[in-house]
């Protein structure tokens, strides 16, 4: 499914304290199983949202209630062993995407079937997933024609693409969408995060799969979701703004970068009611968009 956007707007909605809630509940039994300790998180968590300035995106509370319970349970990196899983996972899926991609009539739009296919993996969000069955539906399923047809032509007339990664287990899949776009000519820079938040993909994922190849390394540097860009590393708004497109996964970059302008596509599954309200889309559905000019 595509769809171009012109108004579209992600603020936190009542539903979305629960869902914060239940997150953080998610990250703690990661860690342990002492309920004495996750109800003690539970209530840190409460108390921050209840103070909080809830006229933000979901990609700006969120990390501020993460760090609490990251500070209370000990750890920086909860999803350590997850992501490891994750991205054993998407490599052993990785020769038979490739081999549909080759054979594709158009690979580039099957490799990113592929890449939206797979932001489906969210540990915080939809915990376990069966990824090879998500990735061949997206492959299957395809994409409406209007928001890839206006990406292709724009890329085109573009020399540079920057390229804003999600999470570290679908890497491997935006690998082949960077390599399809470097073969088409394009210099390509790869947004990613210097330090570890939830599930994302830091530089040391992207290194270890040889996208520094490839790709620029460009460090996002917002503490927050997504890139807001007021967040943003100078590094990050420099590339951002000289870039002749911009293609980025997942709903925090859609809810962070999503007004600014038609020369930015997203590529994310829908992965709550709210963010489906928006879009006027299915919880699940994966989505190729456009934002307004």
């Amino acid at each position: 499914m595509v769809r171009a956007l012109e108004e579209a707007s992600v603020k936190a909605s009542p539903e979305c304290v629960p869902c914060i809630v239940g997150q953080v509940l998610r990250v703690a039994r990661q860690v342990t199983g002492d309920e004495w300790l996750q109800r003690r998180i539970l209530r840190e968590a409460m108390r921050h949202l209840a103070k909080t300035d809830i006229d933000r995106t979901p990609a700006e509370i969120i990390p501020e209630v993460e760090r609490l319970a990251h500070r209370a349970l000990g750890t920086h990196d909860p999803f350590a062993q997850v992501r490891a899983a994750m991205r054993s996972a998407a490599r052993a899926l990785e020769p038979e995407v490739r081999a549909r991609v080759e054979a594709s009539d158009e690979p580039l739009r099957t490799a990113l079937r592929a890449a939206i296919g797979a932001n489906v993996l969210d540990a915080v969000v939809f915990g376990p997933v069966p990824l090879e069955r998500a990735v061949r539906e997206a492959i299957e399923g395809g994409l409406a024609e209007e928001a890839y047809e206006a990406l292709r032509t724009d890329l085109e007339g573009a020399s540079s693409v920057l390229y804003v990664c999600d999470s570290a287990g679908e890497l491997v899949f935006d690998r082949i969408v960077m390599e399809r776009l470097v073969e088409r000519g394009k210099a390509v820079s790869c947004a990613v995060r210097r330090e570890r938040m939830l599930n994302d993909a830091v530089r040391e994922d992207a290194e270890a799969l040889g996208i520094g190849e490839i790709a620029e390394l460009v460090d996002i540097g917002a503490e927050a979701m997504g890139a807001p860009l007021a967040l943003a590393s100078s590094e990050f708004r420099a590339r951002f703004q000289a870039a002749d497109v911009v293609l980025a996964k997942g709903s925090a970059n859609f809810e962070t970068l999503g007004q600014e302008g038609g020369r930015c596509y997203f590529g994310l599954r829908v992965k709550c009611a709210v963010m489906g309200r928006v879009l006027g889309a299915g919880v699940g559905d994966a989505l190729l968009l456009r934002a307004g000019d």
